[in-house]
């Protein structure tokens, strides 16, 4: 049963694969929206640009959306996250820019990141797709062989117990019975007086009528 549940999901997975890869951009799009009041899923896209060298979506420019950067009013908007450049000198805040003359909370940059991470989460999401359907092949392989192998031995046991198609209580109830009936034969055997008295007292009560009858005839 878990190995079919397994299957079910994995087909789901695979089936709604571009409803997920849809969300994820839609999870991805609100991130940027309201990157920077250091949440969970704030650090989370830093760790994703940052290991996959990429910054935003599409690219650098979405997040010139972002409603920090929006309430900053500059001319020329190209404050990023950090984790967009290859190498900063990171202050207290999790932006930085190329542009020398801002002030802090902003830190030096030397250049960003020119892809957006959509193409990598796609392709995380495939392998990770691919290593699930694995994972569920091999616990229905696995369990096929436990399948088998308990056929095997139910019928090494069947041929064994000399009863087809017998449970093994009935087995042990078929063998008392067994036991039973060959005590009572060697009980019999053991006694051969049990099994004579019968004759013998036929006999004499027979001698007895024929005696009483010879002398009824010769004393009428």
């Amino acid at each position: 049963m878990g190995g079919g549940c397994s299957i079910f999901f994995t087909l789901l997975l695979l089936i709604n694969r571009h409803k997920i890869e849809r969300g994820l951009d839609e999870a991805v799009h609100q991130i940027i929206l309201q990157f920077g009041a250091d949440r969970r899923e704030d650090r989370l896209m830093d760790r994703i640009q940052h290991s996959e060298k990429c910054c935003g979506s599409m690219g650098p420019a979405d997040w010139l959306k972002n409603s920090y950067i929006i309430s900053l009013n500059l001319t020329n908007p190209d404050v990023l996250p950090c984790s967009c450049f290859d190498s900063h000198l990171q202050g207290n805040s999790s932006w930085c820019s190329n542009l020398s003359q801002l002030t802090p909370p902003h830190s030096w940059g030397n250049g960003s990141y020119e892809q957006g991470c959509k193409q990598q989460v796609s392709d995380w999401l495939q392998e990770n797709a691919l290593t699930v359907i694995g994972m569920d092949l091999s616990l229905v392989l696995i369990q096929m062989m436990q399948m088998a192998l308990t056929v095997q031995l139910y019928q090494a046991f069947g041929r064994r117990a000399g009863l087809k198609g017998v449970s093994p209580l009935e087995e042990e109830e078929e063998k008392r019975r067994r036991r039973r009936r060959r005590r009572r034969r060697r009980r019999r055997r053991r006694s051969p007086a049990s099994r004579t008295m019968p004759s013998r007292f036929l006999i004499t009560s027979t001698w007895v009528i024929t005696m009483t009858t010879r002398t009824t005839i010769i004393n009428p």
